[in-house]
């Protein structure tokens, strides 16, 4: 009959380097988070400059090894002194929202309609037909065909970020992740949450804030959800495995 021999020596060396890579309690169910912090101009050219001065995007990947369909709803996030959930969808679109109202070029194209709208209001004080005429006629080409040709030089950007964003799955329903599968997406931080006297954006966001020291203050990126395989369940009792 085989017997069994307790390793020793190398063997015995070479078993705990073995056991020390695989954490106590993860097995091949656990499910897997990868994520990092994406650089400040990343975000602005997908979601705008509002929203690039007011949050971090943390691009997070969630691989499922077990036999239940899990859906993520938020994410619990762990630093030194700090705790905090990422931000729902909805408030983050909000935000882009209201770059679109407030920035620099809708409020410009809004104040140079404005002023073609009085100006043509004042067509009236004109006693003179020749000068009335020609007051009307530049009056007609400011309103006309140059307001024309300062959105199409400098379109509203902000129309594309939303688009992209309500073709999104995951910032509609969060992250599906099926068995054996994976799910890739974005999820939002508040700077002011890691950075509290952080309140006037900086012309140079990446001088401002490293990627890589942002990550350092997050230890731990954990789902919040459940799992469904007929009955819905908590995830607060999966294991979980960080890259």
């Amino acid at each position: 009959m085989p017997t069994y021999t307790t390793p020793s020596g190398p063997l015995l060396a070479a078993a705990t380097l073995l056991l020390s890579l695989f954490p106590a309690g993860v097995t091949a169910q656990d499910i897997e988070v990868s994520w990092d912090v994406l650089p400040p101009m990343i975000v602005r050219d997908n979601y705008g400059r509002h929203l690039s001065s007011k949050y971090f995007a943390l691009s997070v990947s969630i691989k499922n090894g077990s036999s239940d369909t899990l859906i993520v709803k938020s994410f619990d996030l762990k630093g030194e002194g700090t705790r905090l959930l990422s931000t729902d969808f909805n408030t983050v679109r909000a935000s882009i929202v209201k770059g679109q109202i407030t920035g620099r070029r809708n409020t410009g194209v809004r104040a140079l309609k404005g002023t073609g709208a009085t100006a043509a209001a004042l067509n009236g004080f004109f006693k003179a037909a020749q000068s009335a005429a020609a007051y009307g006629r530049f009056v007609s080409v400011f309103t006309g065909p140059l307001m024309t040709a300062i959105e199409a030089v400098v379109p509203d950007t902000t129309v594309a970020y939303l688009e992209a964003w309500d073709r999104s799955k995951v910032f509609k329903e969060g992250f599906v992740v099926e068995p054996g599968q994976s799910a890739n997406g974005t999820i939002f931080i508040p700077i002011q949450r890691l950075y509290p006297g952080y309140v006037k954006p900086s012309r140079n966001l990446s001088e401002k804030f490293n990627p890589a020291e942002v990550k350092k203050m997050i230890w731990e990126i954990r789902p919040q959800g459940y799992s469904v395989q007929g009955a819905p369940a908590s995830l607060n009792n999966r294991t979980f495995q960080m890259r």
